[in-house]
């Protein structure tokens, strides 16, 4: 009985000998795939908004407020200029931002009005321009003042004028006679755009005043339109309405 049992226990571990063998012949299993890592995604550009209140001023008088606002997609680090105003911001001027937005305050001339453009960057170099704008009115510069209502409505003048805040001086002539604003006694102009003039005019004993209201910002270089309307109240023509005339450059005007 004992040489049974030892041969029967021989056999279970040939035959698990033999199990062990066989399983070790297979194939070996396939390794686990690893996945690919796809392409980084696109950059994408920062986001500008950009606005200038108030809507409309008056040089040398009213503070406009520009107020810029960034954010970036991705998250990437954002740098922001400015430019314009006649180089008061000249070609990428940069602005600082906290927490995404930029704030600058400016008064617009006659020479430079109320616009401005805006450029973010992120850190890959990929930007985003707006522009923004506001209506500025004022006295500065060359302007036709016509007693009636049309552009060549007589008598006509022709005056230059300099706005240095509230304070208005400069020049006029009729083609034959020439004047002034007194420097002593300059004309003004106030936020809400009314203004008050006193001319000074060769060979006339009485002073040209004037006193309006500023309606309009001047038109585009070729364009006449008109800035300003009111009515003479000094000199023979006291009572007539005027009109201040932006001329366009293609306006003649004596010399």
């Amino acid at each position: 009985m004992r040489n049974g049992r030892r041969l029967g226990g021989i056999g279970i571990l040939m035959a698990l000998t033999a199990s062990v063998l066989a399983c070790s012949r297979q194939a070996p299993s396939a390794p686990t795939p690893h996945q690919q890592p796809g392409p980084p995604a696109a950059n994408q550009a920062p986001q500008i908004t950009a606005a200038i209140t108030p809507a409309t001023g008056i040089d040398e008088l009213t503070t406009f407020t520009a107020r810029v606002e960034v954010k970036d997609p991705d998250g990437d680090r954002v740098s922001l200029t400015a430019f314009g105003l006649c180089g008061v911001y000249p070609k990428d001027t940069p602005l600082e931002l906290t927490g995404g937005v930029a704030v600058i305050t400016f008064k617009s001339t006659w020479r430079c009005g109320a616009f401005l453009r805006f450029t973010a960057t992120d850190a890959r170099g990929l930007s985003t321009a707006t522009e923004a704008s506001a209506s500025n009115r004022g006295l500065g510069g060359p302007l036709r003042l016509a007693l009636g209502e049309d552009f060549y409505a007589q008598p006509t003048f022709w005056t230059t004028l300099t706005q240095t805040e509230g304070a208005v001086t400069g020049t006029i002539n009729d083609g034959w006679h020439r004047g002034d604003v007194d420097p002593r006694e300059p004309g003004t102009v106030d936020e809400q755009g009314r203004f008050r003039v006193r001319y000074r005019l060769e060979g006339d004993p009485d002073d040209l005043i004037i006193a309006g209201e500023l309606i309009a910002p001047r038109g585009s270089t070729m364009e006449r339109n008109v800035i300003a309307v009111g009515q003479v109240v000094g000199q023979r023509h006291t009572g007539r309405a005027f009109r201040l005339w932006h001329e366009g450059s293609y306006s003649a005007r004596p010399h």
